[in-house]
């Protein structure tokens, strides 16, 4: 027996000290490591997230130019000088492969198919730890609406809030993120939450006109009042894309908001909005105004075909007319305007294929701030920038800022119209807001 006790401390021991031997390596990469990652003449600011949460180690990753936080990524296995993890892509994953150099420095490679070997260089800085986020729910007309409230950490009570409005599609409160945490920084509370349908809110977004959206959006607004003691008029909301349709709506349900921005939001119809890829194209490659109309008159007839529950007889009559014209190879219309399309796409775009924003921005009674970007490839950005102009020069108080060599996404492309490997925001993108927002709310 005496031997047998022997021998079973000496496995426990073994076996503590193997345990102890698979921790210990883990150590010295806790932490957030901060630098960059280049390839040839491109660069983007990256920061590494090694997280304890026992029993494992959890790794995510920011890309700071583009703003986006906590990707995740799968398979981190550290040893005593090494880290290394998968970044999961639509393209499959991604290795990335960090040698310790020094105490406070990795150094190594990210890997992508098709694409040279970056390299990444970081330096040891504190974990970054991502604020406090409470998690709410809001009664909304389709029921309840998920949603998460960032407060400022260091300013009490906040200096403004803001409500983060959807673009088009099934999108996630995860979007806004990182853009309410810039916010958070500055003093200013955020809301932001799962489209209907989506995540933790119920109800289908497929089936939900602007109007719908839009009353999802007050709801929020007033949990988040409600929530934060923020009075109406100081908040605002921040709407991007399809947004730019849904806010000016949402805002007039109240005569209490505080002020609105828009990014990349259309102030024109969806349908002149859903021309302008075309339009756009034709421009580009250079063709006359008089081909321009031509290809929108044959666009104008997909539309008739939604709005005769999908008898697009006529458009693929005119379709077909028109492959064998020089223009028509140029452009995606044939991709973009299909006739094979889901019933509820025909039952939702039918009406709100002609609104019109513009009396209700027009009857806006707040400050409002446009932001647009002059390689838009979604919206007809100029156009927007016009009907807006001729708002502010009528008495509305908009301002309207166009960036340079900036696409729908607002992120930077290159002069020649393609997109980096990174793609990054203007420098002062958040800035901007941040100013407009606290000088509207004075």
């Amino acid at each position: 027996m005496k031997i047998f006790i022997q021998l079973l401390l000496v496995t426990l021991l073994l076996i503590s000290n193997l345990s102890c031997s698979q921790l210990e390596p883990a150590d010295w990469a806790i932490g957030s490591w901060t630098g960059t990652a280049s390839a040839g003449q491109e660069q983007t600011a990256i920061r590494i997230n090694v997280r304890e949460v026992a029993p494992e180690i959890v790794v995510d990753i920011d890309l700071l130019d583009l703003g986006v936080t906590g990707i995740p990524t799968r398979d981190p296995v550290i040893t005593e000088n090494t880290l290394e993890l998968a970044i999961p892509s639509d393209s499959g994953l991604q290795p990335v492969l960090l040698e310790r150099q020094t105490e406070n420095l990795l150094t190594g490679t990210w890997s992508e198919t098709g694409k040279v070997d970056a390299r990444l260089r970081l330096q040891s800085t504190d974990l970054f730890t991502l604020p406090s986020e409470q998690r709410l729910t809001s009664q909304g007309d389709a029921g309840s609406l998920g949603l998460s409230v960032i407060m400022p950490e260091n300013t009490s009570p906040p200096l403004a809030g803001v409500v983060f409005v959807h673009g088009s599609g099934p999108e996630a409160r995860d979007a806004s993120r990182y853009a309410a945490i810039r916010l958070a920084e500055s003093g200013i509370a955020s809301a932001f939450f799962d489209k209907r349908g989506v995540g933790e809110s119920t109800g289908n977004w497929q089936d939900a006109d602007f109007n719908e959206l839009a009353s999802d959006v007050l709801a929020v607004t007033e949990t988040f009042a409600a929530t934060t003691g923020l009075s109406m008029n100081q908040i605002g909301f921040i709407a991007t894309s399809q947004g730019g349709w849904v806010a000016p709506l949402a805002a007039s349900m109240t005569d209490e908001l505080g002020f609105l921005i828009t990014i990349s939001g259309p102030a024109t119809t969806p349908k002149e909005e859903g021309h302008w890829n075309v339009v756009r194209e034709l421009r580009l490659a250079g063709f006359a105004e008089a081909v321009v109309s031509r290809a929108d008159a044959i666009m104008d007839l997909w539309d008739l075909g939604i709005m005769q529950d999908g008898d697009f007889s006529e458009y693929i009559q005119a379709l077909n007319a028109a492959r064998n014209e020089d223009w028509f190879a140029q452009t995606s219309m044939e991709r973009i305007y299909s006739t094979d399309l889901p019933e509820w796409f025909i039952n939702w775009y039918q009406p709100v294929m002609n609104f019109n924003p513009m009396p209700y921005l027009a009857d806006l009674d707040m400050p409002m701030l446009a932001i647009q970007g002059d390689q838009d490839e979604e919206q007809p950005w100029d156009r927007t920038a016009d009907l807006l102009e001729s708002l502010a020069q009528a008495g509305n108080d908009i301002s309207i800022y166009i960036y340079n060599n900036v696409n729908h996404a607002m992120h930077l492309i290159n002069p020649d119209g393609t997109s980096p490997r990174w793609p990054g925001r203007p420098t002062d993108f958040y800035d901007r807001q941040i100013n407009f927002i606290l000088e509207s709310v004075d």
